[in-house]
């Protein structure tokens, strides 16, 4: 491979080292899902007015996939993960059977490996389920955030490349 500079060549060089040394696949992330399936499953039970957090470790649903950036994927090597929660929105008090909420989920933190600033988690990228209709007692909702990646700088790929990625979402159900 041939580099325009010797500086090039020494972080080219480097950078090799850490992949064999590792024994990893060259991907910008390392966070993993099950085998080759990008799919997780949860379920989450919610009383009327009462919202309910769940932390998802991505790494966890792990395997030998990495996710990697769009475009990046190669081999076993997914380019998103989509978890998918199973909600059943309980009567109580509050609301009665059948009683029609409406189910909101948000990520309300996510790190990757110690990171919490936005400068490293910036690169995870999650799209959330729209609100949906529910009704106490009634059928399940599945909500399936959908989780990627962007494609670090050079400065941050250290920061990121390998490092477990942690999701916390939060359930919450309004009576409509």
């Amino acid at each position: 491979m041939l580099f325009k500079s010797k500086k090039f060549a020494v972080l080219g060089l480097a950078l090799a080292a850490v992949v064999a040394t590792a024994g990893i696949s060259l991907a910008y992330w390392a966070a993993s899902v099950s085998g080759n399936n990008t799919n997780a499953s949860g379920t989450v039970q919610i009383g009327a007015g009462h919202a309910v957090t769940t932390t998802v470790v991505v790494s966890d649903e792990s395997g030998t996939a990495s996710l990697v950036p769009a475009g990046r994927a190669v081999g076993a090597e997914v380019e998103s993960v989509t978890l998918n929660f199973v909600v059943d929105f309980n009567s109580t008090a509050e609301a009665a059977n059948g009683t029609l909420g409406h189910l909101t989920v948000t990520a309300t933190s996510v790190t990757v490996g110690t990171h919490t600033d936005d400068a490293i988690t910036s690169y995870v990228h999650i799209a959330l389920p729209a609100v949906a209709d529910i009704y106490a007692d009634g059928s399940t909702v599945t909500a399936s955030p959908v989780i990627t990646l962007g494609e670090p700088t050079l400065a941050d790929y250290a920061s990121v490349a390998g490092k477990t990625i942690v999701v916390t979402f939060h359930f919450v159900v309004a009576i409509a």
